[in-house]
């Protein structure tokens, strides 16, 4: 093999997509039976798992920055926090009359 062929093969592989290079890594945790959803998902659209996660993470950082922009984003913070106050009082009261 000549020089020439050989910096040719070095040069093959991923092409980046964005100019600024995705060298930092974030663990997240997920259930078996989310990681399965993930890797359903992805093989019905044709795109890898961590592709699918890293965009669905982006896409809602989209949205967010949009809901903060135009001045829902507090609305939604409240209506989260409200579901999640009943789920909880929910929780509570199953767990109560569990022991009467």
């Amino acid at each position: 093999m000549q020089n020439k062929e050989r910096l040719s093969m070095a040069k093959v592989g991923r092409k980046t997509i964005d100019e600024e290079k995705r060298d930092i890594n974030v663990t997240i945790r997920f259930t078996a039976t989310e990681i399965k959803e993930f890797e359903k998902l992805g093989k019905e659209i044709n795109v890898p798992k961590t592709r699918l996660i890293r965009n669905l993470a982006l896409s809602q950082l989209d949205d967010i920055k949009i809901m903060k922009k135009v001045g829902i984003w507090t609305i939604a913070q409240g209506v989260l926090s409200t579901s999640e106050w009943i789920k909880a009082f929910k929780e509570q009261r199953n767990k109560a009359s569990a022991f009467t």
